[in-house]
């Protein structure tokens, strides 16, 4: 018999004491667990503390929820789960069970087991509670503190570690736990019986969990979670914050966290912050499932500071996010994520599709880093809509996709649309690829399918530079009937590249009917390298109309004069002086491009750049107009080509823009400083950066002519 000792005393089992639970709270010290010490008395404040976080937990989410402490009943109270029963509770679910709105349960580490762990199958029956272990903030506490799902006998339905079918939400809270084994609540389907949820099987809302680990669930869907909102409440989701997710597995779908939305559903609203996904697996369809039902349904989860790493797809993507049939509109936010070392053997890292219908899935992604993952065959981020009047529009704000291996006819980005009047039409804005190997396919490509379906990728203020592409840069082809494909890019700059086997542009039409256009407006292309005998730029027919502006083109003498081509007179070849221009090593073979490789670069413009202020004269910005590094375009006389917008105040008193400051730079000085106003120049003249040009600048500016 175990005991358990409190500091001054000792404390029998739960044998020896009476039937009334012990008040753990008229004890001082602390008590000891194999090792583990949980002060009393810190506890209680805890505690109390929690209490009251219950009552205002849907401040976190912005939902008006009810809580215990709104209907003015008291916080609650704490109730220990002790493994001998010594506080009046032995198991968790008995302790759920008497507990009232507003309670805190407290789980310690299960010292009775030989593997230390509770094994229950528990469920919180739409109760406000927290449940927790003794020390959330305690990694070693939440280790220890291992609920085990995989105890239910084989023919219990309900197999998952958590299962929540009583709209639990927001003030329902787990905070600090370790669930594992789960096997998932089966449903049964007209191909059998399907489990859901392996960790936790939510029909409704989703309760808050926090500081919790999913690790070793299995499911056919969802492995760690699965929720499901119907829409019968329109009462809010709770949050995953701080959590990991690893090793847990999907037979079919979300190896680590499936949502689906129904109806205008509450699960739109989940928010993921923080959270680890690390090696966990499915078989097909994603690691993360996203997707809309039917009809109204909306879903808008966002992910902020999230890192999927190792992570494994064997017939699918890693990230999947779908939007159903009607009016079904599917938004995510994912911010400041993170996606290592995934590897998707039949589909892509990340793949953004619409349904049917006039359905919607429009993501956006922003300051996500796309790092280090392999496609075997597929494409890194793949855009598809589908059929009727659907919309595929993801957007890409500051992301940056480097060092990523690609194989069998795979893409870097692949935009697609289907039949119908269907529209893909991403937005990659102030984004960076670097680095990448294509092993056999393309960079990029545009392809547009059947009917009337309209294919269109924007790519604005982007850096490409240093990547390897077996079949070309870009690839942009309109299928059958009246359907389209266009390319817009804009204010790029697009360096270093390999196609040993294909061209930098490639257009291609199916029909006469189907317009296949590229436009190429303020952007660099230099450096990049093409295989022997092949074209910078290749135009399959008639039907196809590439338009070239205000752009620094190295290759511009050899664009062959076609009523196809149109080029602007903005256009010119000078070389663009980067801070450090990288460059192509041949591996001493020039004549072979298959083993050459890009030296990485610094693209930002030196002061003597001829790209500074060459962009289109009448160029129109906006507030969230953007260079690749956050500043706005146009800092000084007019747009500058290529991604990186020259800041005048890194050379404030450099007007002659020669790199130096010498007497040359004196009389735009003087006359800037008389009229209180650089003007239109590269150089400020506000050299102690107050955001003025005054007689305070005159000594700055002679410490720069002197130096």
């Amino acid at each position: 018999m175990r005991n358990f000792w409190f500091a001054g005393m000792w404390l029998l089992t739960a044998a020896a004491v009476h039937a009334q639970p012990i008040d753990p709270w008229a004890r001082e010290g602390s008590i000891d667990v194999d090792g583990v010490t949980v002060s009393m008395q810190a506890l209680r404040a805890t505690l109390i503390e929690q209490a009251e976080l219950i009552r205002s937990v849907a401040e976190i989410t912005g939902e008006a929820v009810e809580s215990a402490g709104s209907r003015g009943t008291p916080p609650g109270v704490a109730r220990l789960v002790q493994c001998n029963g010594l506080f009046g509770y032995d198991t968790i679910q008995s302790a759920i069970d008497v507990a009232q709105d507003g309670d805190v349960i407290v789980v310690l580490p299960n010292t009775c087991s030989v593997l230390g762990r509770w094994y229950e199958n528990i469920d919180p029956r739409g109760k406000r509670l927290r449940i927790q272990c003794a020390d959330p903030e305690n990694p070693s506490i939440v280790e220890l503190t291992v609920i085990d799902g995989g105890s239910a006998p084989p023919e219990e339905t309900n197999q998952s570690v958590v299962t929540c079918r009583s709209f639990e939400g927001a003030d329902t809270v787990f905070n600090g736990l370790t669930f594992t084994n789960g096997k998932g609540y089966g449903i049964t389907t007209t191909q059998g019986i399907s489990t859901y949820g392996g960790g936790l099987y939510c029909s409704g809302r989703l309760p808050s969990l926090w500081g919790c680990r999913f690790i070793g669930n299995n499911a056919d869907a969802g492995g760690a979670i699965f929720v499901y909102s119907d829409g019968s409440t329109s009462l809010g989701s709770g949050e995953i914050r701080n959590g990991l997710f690893s090793a847990n597995t999907a037979t079919s779908t979300a190896g680590a966290l499936y949502l689906v939305s129904s109806t205008a559903s509450s699960a739109a609203k989940i928010s993921v912050s923080d959270c680890r996904f690390v090696n966990n697996q499915a078989a097909s369809n994603a690691v993360m499932y996203i997707r809309c039902g039917t009809s109204d349904d909306t879903s808008s989860p966002m992910f902020s500071r999230c890192l999927f790493d190792g992570n494994t797809s064997a017939a699918g993507s890693i990230v999947t996010i779908n939007s159903g049939t009607g009016h079904a509109i599917s938004s995510p936010m994912l911010i400041d994520c993170s996606f290592t070392a995934n590897t998707a053997n039949l589909g892509a890292i990340l793949y953004v599709a619409a349904g049917t219908g006039d359905a919607m899935s429009s993501p956006l992604f922003s300051h996500c880093n796309f790092d280090g993952n392999t496609v075997n065959s597929g494409g890194l981020v793949v855009v598809s809509a589908g059929t009727g009047d659907s919309i595929c529009a993801p957007r890409f704000d500051a992301c940056r996709f480097a060092d990523n291996t690609l194989r069998m006819q795979s893409n870097m980005v692949r935009v697609t649309s289907g039949t119908g009047d269907a529209i893909a039409r991403p937005v990659f804005q102030s984004c960076r690829f670097e680095g990448n190997v294509i092993d056999s396919g393309r960079m990029i490509q545009v392809d547009s399918g059947a009917a009337r379906s309209l294919a269109e990728l924007t790519l604005r203020s982007c850096v490409i530079g240093g990547n390897t592409a077996n079949k070309g840069f870009l690839y942009v082809r309109a299928g059958g009937n009246t359907a389209a494909a266009y390319a817009d890019i804009d204010g790029c700059t697009i360096v270093n590249n390999i196609c040993d086997a294909g061209s930098m542009v490639d257009l291609r039409s199916g029909s006469p009917l189907n317009p296949s256009d590229v436009s190429i407006r303020n952007s660099i292309l230099w450096g990049n390298r093409v295989g022997a005998g092949l074209e910078e730029i290749q135009l399959d027919d008639e039907d196809v109309r590439l338009a070239i502006d205000d752009s620094d083109l190295e290759f511009l003498d050899q664009i062959p004069v076609s009523p196809l081509i149109k080029l602007g007179e903005g256009n010119f070849s000078l070389l663009p002086e980067f801070i450090d221009p990288g460059g192509i090593d041949d591996a001493g073979t020039p004549g072979d491009l298959t083993d050459d490789f890009a030296i990485p670069g610094d693209y930002h413009l030196l002061v003597t750049s001829p790209c500074i202020d060459a962009g289109d004269p009448d160029y129109e910005t906006s507030d969230d107009d953007i260079d690749v590094d956050g500043d706005p375009r146009v800092l000084t006389c007019r747009l500058d080509v290529g991604a990186d917008e020259f800041d005048p105040t890194e050379n404030p008193a450099d007007f002659t823009a020669d790199g130096l400051v010498t007497i040359d730079d004196l009389p735009a000085f003087i006359q800037a400083l008389t009229e209180g106003s650089a003007g239109c120049s590269i150089a400020s003249g506000d050299t102690n950066d107050d955001g003025r040009l005054d007689g305070l600048d005159i000594s700055g500016f002679v410490a720069a002519l002197i130096d």
